[in-house]
């Protein structure tokens, strides 16, 4: 999938409906196939996409659309700017999404959910409900952002460029899946694996993903190992394994703004991405940070402890068992 109206319309419009719905993805892929530009989408009334014909004059949907999937189409087109790129649109509506998400998952928070370990609580002496619930709630909200923040990362890389694709969808890759395929005018491909991190990658990691980059190369293509920020200056384990095994490694990989900077074929591409990502935030949190959510949140679930577990900490440590 590359970043054009219609990968836009899939991906994202799909955002604002409550429920998955195969019938609506289909909606959005005609719409994408059928409108060239974001000005033209954002203003298409139902009435106009009712009225949409194929080329020898077929009505491409012969049914009106049902309420639920008018209200989503609606919501997406007001997300829409037409003052900016189809690749900053995909930024803005994805992490709003994502920000969405994390405060949602907030605030569903409670006791119950912050899977306490008895045994490590011992071992770092958390004795009162304070500090409990306080490294917990922390804990369980890292845990859920880093999960979530690997599947966005791979979609704004994924998204930056019209000639970016799902590595998973071609054949090239002998134990591993690329992650992304950067497809050029001179049918020489890029195969990415994407690390979120510098120390993402251990010693066996590192020995395969060489064998797979001779893979590639043996075919006329570029192999890379591509880290979402750093630099190759960095000291970390990572690049020490990389210099050690990866032969060349300097070539074969692509660390922080290089990473940006070659999927989306454009210079300084992390500034447009860092910008637009600080907009968007700022809109939705309103100037805070999710740090005061967090504590909120810890907050209400100490009063909950404080209220439902009345015999004290240690009672509640052994009802764990």
């Amino acid at each position: 999938m590359a970043s054009n109206i219609q990968s836009f319309c899939e991906k994202c419009a799909i955002l604002f409906r409550e429920k998955d719905s195969n019938s609506f993805k289909e909606k959005m892929n005609v719409l994408g196939t059928h409108y060239a530009t974001l000005k033209g989408l954002k203003d298409a009334s139902i009435e106009d996409i009712m009225q949409l014909q194929s080329v020898d004059g077929v009505k491409l949907f012969k049914r009106r659309w049902s309420d639920v999937d008018i209200k989503a189409f609606q919501a997406f087109q007001n997300e829409i700017n037409c003052n900016i790129s189809v690749e900053e649109n995909f930024i803005k509506i994805l992490i709003k999404d994502f920000i969405d998400r994390q405060v949602n998952m907030i605030s569903n928070l409670n006791l119950a959910k912050l899977n306490v370990n008895p045994i490590l609580c011992k071992a770092i002496n958390l004795n009162t409900p304070e500090s409990l619930v306080r490294f917990y709630t922390y804990q369980a909200v890292s845990r859920s952002i880093a999960t979530s923040l690997g599947y966005l990362v791979q979609n704004l890389l994924l998204f930056s460029n019209e000639n970016v694709f799902e590595g998973a969808k071609y054949p090239e890759g002998n134990h591993v899946k690329w992650d992304l395929v950067l497809e050029s005018l001179d049918n020489v491909r890029s195969y990415i694996e994407v690390k979120s991190g510098p120390n993402d990658l251990d010693k066996g990691q590192v020995v395969s993903y060489a064998k797979e980059i001779e893979l590639v190369e043996a075919l006329g293509h570029k192999g890379f190992i591509g880290i979402t920020y750093g630099k190759k200056d960095d000291r970390t384990i990572t690049t020490g394994l990389l210099a050690s095994y990866l032969g060349e490694w300097k070539k074969k990989t692509l660390i922080g703004k290089e990473l940006w900077d070659y999927v989306a074929g454009k210079n300084d591409y992390h500034l447009t991405l860092l910008r637009t990502i600080q907009e968007v935030s700022e809109y939705v949190l309103r100037d805070a940070s999710i740090v005061s959510a967090i504590d909120d949140k810890a907050d209400e679930i100490i009063r909950e402890f404080n209220d439902t577990q009345t015999e004290g900490i240690d009672n509640y440590y052994a009802s764990l068992w």
